[in-house]
């Protein structure tokens, strides 16, 4: 398995003219992160943090962050998430949120992403 990297639109949740939105280029998939995070300045364009929350590195450490709502495009669909604002310089990382609320899954075999089956 390789690592997966894709690029997205993130926009304000209440304009999704895509002159308001911006690219984010090269973002690892990361199932394991609950975040989309973000570089800085493209969040501050975005969106106003609504709240703080912390998060946990592989090697047991802590960090706090920032989060506030967004849309998110990516493949033609448009969907709302928080999205977090990552310390300058880190890689951007699409997380699983973003990944449920674009109805996608990462399959690890191909290294593809995939729409989830809906169960009703």
């Amino acid at each position: 398995m390789s690592l997966m990297h894709v690029d997205f639109e993130v926009c304000p949740v209440n304009n999704t003219d895509p002159a308001r939105c911006r690219t984010v280029r090269g973002a690892l998939v990361d199932t394991g992160s609950e975040h989309a995070f973000i570089p800085p300045e493209i969040f501050d364009a975005i969106t106003a943090p609504t709240g703080r929350e912390v998060g946990e590195l592989g090697d047991g450490s802590g960090f706090e962050y920032d989060i506030g709502p967004a849309a998110i495009r990516f493949r033609g669909l448009l969907r709302t998430t928080d999205i977090a604002r990552s310390a300058p310089g880190q890689e951007p990382i699409l997380g699983v949120l973003a990944l449920e609320a674009l109805g996608l899954k990462l399959d690890p075999r191909r290294g593809t992403l995939e729409t989830r089956k809906r169960h009703r």
